[in-house]
């Protein structure tokens, strides 16, 4: 199984509550569920960070860096048939569309998306 994890900052002009309502929008829920059936993904989540003092705790404990507002994981059987479906009119307008709906709250230099085995 292979898993595309994107990993969200969101945008230093908006506030939080502005992200949240971003993030829990119908209209990204449904540009997340159409990407899911286009992709042909048998499998996605959806994690908003929590706003908790334990992750400020844990943070200063460990010398880490800010946590990601937001992650999508996006889940296949199949890897060898990713790049095939990747490139397929229908999966580039998708992703046009996420990109351009992402814009408006997540800072696309801050966040960043990688492909793990699962």
């Amino acid at each position: 199984m292979v898993r595309f994890i994107h990993c969200i900052k969101k945008r230093e002009d908006i506030s939080q509550a502005e992200f949240r309502d971003y993030w829990n929008s119908e209209g990204f829920d449904e540009l997340i569920g159409r990407t899911v059936s286009v992709t042909g993904a048998v499998r996605n989540s959806k994690s908003l960070t929590l706003q908790v003092e334990a992750n400020l705790i844990l943070r200063n404990a460990r010398g880490t860096a800010e946590p990601f507002d937001g992650i999508i994981e996006y889940f296949w059987d199949n890897a060898a048939a990713l790049m095939d479906i990747y490139a397929t009119e229908e999966v580039q307008a998708i992703l046009q569309e996420m990109t351009e709906y992402q814009a408006r709250f997540v800072d696309a230099a801050r966040s960043t998306g990688f492909f793990t085995e699962a």
